[in-house]
């Protein structure tokens, strides 16, 4: 897929979080960084999917004062999280335990870049060019990184656009020819 160029135009920064909402996942993290961000920022978060922690999340955005900011989408079709992929600047991808995730794949094919905990999967698939990696350290430490990332790229919209256009550069290493292609070039060896 080419890449959506006319979603740079828009002046509100769209962060994309699609995932179940469970502690694992970490959306905590996303929701306490923009507590940290100017109340008036032009930022918005869609969050796709539900899960058991949804009403505790909605409360605790209500609480904190980020409401604003979000979305909540549920479970919707296929083709609208799609649409929302291709209307999105950053995925956000948080989680605390997962080594590949299918919506790493999705950010890839619609030309978004990831804001990722730098560890896992996640590590070896997001380039520094590619995406943003936090340290996957302590709690204040993710949400304050989570928090200043947000900030560059609220402040330097161009460098969405070029992790953007890096995501399509390097996207085809990751597509699933060149897998399939590794993974026989690993069984090769091992003959």
């Amino acid at each position: 897929e080419e890449l959506n160029y006319a979603k740079f135009d828009n002046p509100i920064v769209r962060l994309l979080w699609v995932g179940s909402v469970d502690p694992r996942k970490g959306i905590l993290f996303i929701l306490d960084a923009l507590t940290k961000i100017d109340k008036n920022a032009p930022v918005h978060l869609d969050v796709i999917n539900s899960g058991p922690i949804e009403a505790k999340a909605k409360a605790w955005a209500d609480k904190h004062g980020v409401s604003h900011f979000i979305s909540w989408k549920g479970k919707i079709d296929r083709s609208e999280v799609f649409g929302c992929y291709h209307k999105s600047h950053l995925h956000i991808q948080t989680s605390l335990a997962d080594a590949n995730t299918v919506v790493m794949w999705e950010a890839f094919a619609t030309g978004v870049p990831s804001l990722v905990l730098d560890h896992c999967g996640m590590h070896d698939i997001v380039s520094d060019k590619s995406g943003i990696k936090i340290k996957a350290g302590g709690y204040n430490q993710i949400v304050n990184d989570i928090a200043d990332a947000l900030n560059r790229v609220i402040e330097d919209r161009t460098l969405l656009k070029d992790m953007a256009e890096c995501v399509i550069a390097e996207r085809d290493e990751f597509s699933w020819e060149r897998r399939r292609e590794k993974f026989e070039e690993i069984y090769a060896l091992a003959e």
